[in-house]
């Protein structure tokens, strides 16, 4: 890498290994001409991101190797995890595969008996016209017999099924995926939180820092949804510990007054635990 840092006047590489099964089968690979190295959040959310490709990878693999087999064929409709409806155009269904039957909670026999309607929110779908290619890809939700929605990306081709033509259509659960997306998202919205703040304090002057320390405590309160954000300030002989800012959502009562000054001598406990540098959360301020 060498050549391509100095050739390109790269500042910093960062190669992350993807594993899967304790083995190797790919690198992901970073470069910037901005940042000289990679800080600890982000190589983490990196990180959970490789973690995450090396599934992928194996099962984009697996797939191709299976549709190129014939012979395979019939073990893959069987055992896939997707599951495949084949209708005919009118959205009957005529045949699907065993993971139908466990997504869903619905027994062959009733699944038989049932339109694309029954089993799709958004069935208009279907309908719509298919791409030139004859193909199409949309995201609608499956309803099961229980009345739960799960979330699919759903490819649909037209085909031919028993001399009939026939619309095939394979469906992928994509909870865990949208999981997965969901809290990378709100690593992000964190790492953002994190720096819209650091950056707000830079250049204020000595009068703005009141301002800034309320403001900041609104954006921690809200992105966290909690109803009151306030800092504890400690006296310079560590005894006294001073209510100093407070941030509380509307009907919530404002405790700054109630509790400005406490004397630390009455908390020996959370002294003890401040002593260590010991991060202290209450799930239930019923045990306090």
């Amino acid at each position: 890498f060498r050549d391509l840092t100095v050739s390109e006047g790269l500042h910093a590489i960062c190669i992350v290994p993807v594993l899967y099964e304790k083995k190797l089968i790919a690198l992901l690979n970073l470069a910037s001409h901005k940042y000289d190295d990679v800080s600890d959040n982000i190589r983490h959310i990196i990180e959970t991101i490789a973690s995450q490709l090396g599934s992928v990878i194996i099962r984009l693999k697996n797939d191709k190797l299976l549709k190129e087999s014939q012979q395979n064929l019939q073990m893959l409709f069987d055992t896939m995890d997707d599951f495949l409806i084949i209708s005919d155009l009118k959205g009957n269904v005529i045949h699907f595969n065993p993971s139908l039957e466990r997504m869903s909670g619905y027994p062959s026999e009733e699944l038989l008996s049932m339109n694309l309607s029954d089993l799709f929110k958004e069935q208009e779908a279907f309908i719509s016209p298919l791409g030139s290619n004859g193909k199409s890809i949309f995201h609608i939700s499956l309803m099961t017999k229980k009345g739960a929605f799960i979330p699919v990306e759903t490819k649909t081709t037209k085909g031919t099924w028993n001399n009939r033509p026939a619309l095939f259509s394979i469906s992928r659960d994509m909870t865990d995926r949208i999981s997965f997306e969901d809290s990378i998202k709100h690593r992000l919205s964190i790492e953002e939180l994190v720096t819209d703040i650091s950056t707000a304090f830079i250049n204020i002057t000595s009068s703005e820092i009141d301002r800034e320390i309320n403001i900041s405590l609104e954006k921690i309160g809200k992105f966290f949804d909690v109803d009151r954000a306030f800092l504890t300030i400690f006296s310079e002989d560590n005894h006294i510990i001073k209510y100093g800012y407070e941030w509380v959502r509307p009907m919530i009562k404002p405790l700054r007054k109630q509790f400005d000054r406490i004397s630390l001598n009455k908390l020996p406990w959370l002294m003890n635990k401040l002593g260590h540098f010991d991060y202290i959360d209450f799930s239930s301020t019923s045990n306090l």
